[in-house]
């Protein structure tokens, strides 16, 4: 099963995909970064040109920090607003109680 962008086969491994590829053949530019030198000249090269670009820059797996989200992605900063808060919290308890969260 794959959870949120951790694209997995059954097996638990990664699904393999090439992110620069596919952003070429949707007619943007792809270009892979392998190191920090990578994405930095990468970084640069998308920023001077003109044209939309995909970097696909491969990161360690591991665990997202605890964002306090109700998704599994890193957020800036949480809402303050009592609503947004209570939703927030209601839609983590639903997820803790169906096992799907830490």
């Amino acid at each position: 099963m794959s959870v949120g962008n951790r694209f997995t086969v059954p097996d638990g491994a990664r699904a393999p995909a090439d992110y620069a590829m596919l952003a070429q053949a949707l007619g943007c530019r792809g270009v892979r970064a392998e190191d920090a030198a990578g994405l930095e000249a990468a970084l640069a090269a998308a920023r001077a040109g003109g044209a939309t670009t995909v970097i696909h820059c491969p990161t360690a797996d591991g665990d997202v920090p605890d964002s306090g989200a109700f998704w599994d992605l890193g957020v800036p900063e949480i809402a303050h607003e009592p609503e947004v808060r209570r939703r927030i919290t209601a839609a983590r308890d639903r997820r803790r109680a169906a096992r799907r969260l830490r």
